[in-house]
């Protein structure tokens, strides 16, 4: 994992330094009030992430250079991993900054990984991340961010999904409600593809009992995959084949083992939780990519 050391003093350092630029230029009213106006929003946008973008501008961002020996160190030959950025204001309870930043999958080589790691910077004032800042009454000073480094679960090469701690329509806390489909989790998260649905009553799961209570299939029509050698961009969204739409795109084992996580995420943190998960389509295995608060229908619940 890469990180910046401190997130507040790199949040404060961002500010200070997105401020300091705009207000040379000429834009101090613009950064004080952010008018909506999209042109000037755009602009103001552009301005700062350039600003963030060039390392040389504070001597702060330097210091990600001094991490390079050690990530190179622990990175496999052409090892495959994401650059996700991390804000230290998203996935409160009360409020959910997921999207807002900048993340790249597939990113192979140390190079490509420190270039992208200024552009995760860069996203933090992105028009995106600006507006929702003054829609949700955030500081931007308040707000920092950081760029983690992890290996890709290959589920390009199986399913993905997402899946919550109770029923996103009527707020039935006693399921668990799963989604999944084939490929890379970013046509699920994005809402892009028709997922396979799931249901587990928590109850009978507890008791190692069939907890399935429902399923619906999905269209799934399409799926990210890897791109190949010669292939332009990183990631590509290609067609599932007939065969692969007309069956689930995980098992019965599967859809019990994301259960039983999902239940001790939730048991954990006190709270219904919104958790993406991927299957590895080389060692079989289910990992847990991210966890964060239910922030729909539990927060209209009063939850």
């Amino acid at each position: 994992i890469l990180t910046m050391a401190d997130h507040n003093d790199f949040g404060k350092k961002a500010e200070e330094l997105a401020a300091e630029y705009l207000q040379k230029n000429g834009y101090k009213i613009l950064v004080r009030n952010f008018r909506y106006q999209k042109a000037e929003l755009d602009l103001v946008s552009e301005e700062m992430s350039n600003a963030l973008y060039d390392f040389r501008r504070c001597e702060e961002f330097k210091k990600i250079t001094f991490s390079q020996i050690t990530l190179t160190k622990k990175l496999e030959k052409n090892c495959s991993v994401a650059v996700r950025s991390s804000a230290t204001a998203e996935d409160l309870p009360d409020a959910s900054f997921a999207g807002q930043q900048e993340t790249f999958l597939n990113v192979v080589g140390i190079e490509d990984i420190l270039k992208r790691i200024k552009e995760v910077f860069a996203s933090l004032y992105n028009d995106r991340a600006i507006s929702y800042r003054v829609h949700k009454g955030f500081s931007h000073a308040e707000v920092a961010l950081s760029a983690g480094i992890q290996k890709m679960v290959r589920s390009d090469k199986a399913s993905s999904g997402v899946m919550f701690t109770l029923d996103t329509e009527s707020g039935f806390q006693n399921a668990v409600f799963i989604t999944s489909s084939y490929g890379l989790g970013e046509t699920v998260v994005q809402g892009a593809v028709n997922p396979d649905e799931f249901y587990v009553f928590k109850p009978t799961l507890a008791i190692s009992k069939y907890p399935i209570i429902r399923r619906s299939l999905g269209s799934k029509l399409i799926q990210m995959q890897f791109t190949n050698a010669g292939e332009m961009g990183r990631v590509k969204t290609v067609d599932v084949p007939l065969e692969l739409r007309n069956r689930y795109s995980i098992s019965d084992e599967d859809v019990i083992e994301l259960a039983k996580y999902a239940v001790i995420i939730e048991k954990h943190y006190q709270r219904p939780m919104d958790i993406e998960w991927g299957k590895d389509g080389i060692d079989g295995k289910i990992y847990i990519l991210q966890a964060r608060p239910e922030t729909v229908k539990s927060q209209a619940q009063g939850k």
